[in-house]
């Protein structure tokens, strides 16, 4: 195998969840035509339909997407017993597998169930553990990207609570696909909301995605029981996360303005060149991206912070982008091949692991005070306080944030308050007092006076 696509051999192959069918239909088909429009071969059929004349001269080439599709096929064609039997070790690896499901009965007609169900979205072997992990684990753990889209409806948790009561009146036997479904339309409607809210907030519930197999049909399956506990735990979380409101709205900009407007002639002079605040067009990124964000752009030039940030970004598909799990399993050097220095590898590879097992809850700190929240994001290797203002600021929305370490801001009030020297925080915090609650608003006109973004001291 060619080391320019990653696997090298035979074996690599099907460590990764290859099915050895698909590599060998794959590879016959490099430089062998059946002569008709026939793709998908076993072994056996192939060695039925080969013959000399059908092999090709040309030059094959390694086509990984084309594996894929095999894969997929094969994948498709196979009883869900076998594949139980294949991905065994997987699931035993990940703490999924369970005794039952080795021998003749409930559990393992179930499981076989969950594989016809994921079939159709497994591209190798492995992806029926990632994909069936809601179903065959116990807690669900909410993706902040999922929480984001998905659960940001005011008074989601009660309609949620209306959906577990009605669930929980089903009986047993009438818990299937289509009365769940018509369950779930019936409270939508009866609480004059979309279906379509209900079922995405159920899917983050269930699965604690974005996106799932047949959510009606996933629901049967994950069963009545764990289904009403896990809309129970879904009631909970929105009743602690509600949905957020800016915390800083185009109202409070305006009385911001006024307010310092008011309290500082210096100040006012910039509000009054500058115009209208936009610092609210920065909130609300996703936070993981704002945490990477800020480590990459940590004592850089605008020019050079932008450019390595955007080749960052292409080193991760389109559909799925830049991750914590992704950025865990990438290499490092690949990850410095974008530019970064070593350290700043290291750094973004500890605040994604620290995602990953949850020791950093980046939907918690939503709700946590400034000071919580920059007491969390400084336990990451790399994320000072600087960084921790700036996501306190821009991502979070807090208007009472003053980076006295940035060397943009102390620029700033150098040239505006016309002193000999740069000021020390002491003198900073003395001329901002003034300020509060507004001076994450002031620290923007500041930068603005000097065409100037945030910069790391």
């Amino acid at each position: 195998m060619s080391k320019r696509h990653g696997a090298t051999s035979v074996a690599d192959y099907q460590r990764l969840g290859y099915l050895p069918d698909a590599l060998v239909n794959f590879l016959a088909l490099l430089g062998w035509s059946p002569g008709d429009d026939q793709e998908i071969f076993t072994r056996d059929t192939l060695v039925q339909a080969f013959s000399l004349e059908g092999v090709s001269g040309g030059n094959a080439v390694f086509d990984q997407k084309k594996l894929d599709w095999f894969n997929r096929r094969h994948i498709e064609l196979l009883p869900a017993d076998e594949i139980i039997d294949k991905i065994q070790p997987l699931l035993e690896q990940s703490s999924l597998w369970r005794e039952e499901y080795a021998s003749v009965g409930d559990a393992r007609t179930w499981l076989a169930s969950v594989i016809n169900l994921l079939k159709s979205r497994a591209t190798v072997l492995a992806d029926f553990v990632e994909y069936g992990r809601p179903f065959l684990a116990d807690e669900v753990t909410y993706e902040p990207e999922a929480v984001k889209k998905r659960l940001s409806v005011v008074g989601l948790a009660d309609h949620v609570a209306a959906l577990r009561e009605a669930y929980a009146a089903l009986e047993e036997d009438r818990f299937d696909s289509s009365s769940l479904e018509r369950v779930l339309r019936g409270v939508a409607d009866s609480r004059s909301i979309k279906a379509g809210v209900l079922i995405q907030a159920t899917r983050v519930g269930m699965t604690g995605l974005t996106v799932s197999p047949s959510l009606f049909e996933m629901v049967e399956l994950i069963g009545r029981a764990r289904t009403i506990s896990r809309l129970k735990a879904l009631e909970q979380f929105l009743a602690e996360h509600p949905p957020l409101e800016p915390l800083i709205t185009p109202n409070d900009y305006r009385r911001a303005c006024r307010h310092l407007v008011a309290s500082d002639p210096v100040i006012a002079a910039i509000i009054r060149r500058q115009g209208p605040c936009g610092m609210g067009r920065f909130k609300r990124t996703d936070p993981y991206l704002a945490l990477v964000e800020a480590i990459v752009w940590q004592q850089l030039s605008v020019k050079a912070a932008k450019t390595i940030y955007t080749r960052l970004l292409a080193k991760f598909p389109a559909d799925t982008g830049l991750t914590p799990a992704a950025l865990g399993k990438t290499r490092r050097a690949r990850l410095r091949h974008a530019g970064l220095s070593w350290a700043k590898v290291d750094y973004l590879k500890d605040l994604s692991a620290k995602v990953n097992r949850g020791t950093l809850d980046l939907i918690a700190l939503e709700t946590q005070s400034d000071d919580q929240v920059i007491s969390e994001l400084t336990s990451v290797k790399g994320i000072g306080r600087w960084s921790a203002d700036m996501f306190l600021m821009f991502r979070l929305g807090r208007p009472d944030v003053f980076p006295v370490g940035d060397l943009g801001i102390v620029k700033a009030m150098q040239k505006a308050y016309r002193l000999r020297k740069p000021p020390t925080p002491q003198r900073m915090f003395k001329i901002a007092e003034p300020w509060r609650p507004y001076r994450s608003v002031a620290s923007w006109y500041l930068w603005e006076s000097v065409e100037n973004a945030p910069l790391d001291g």
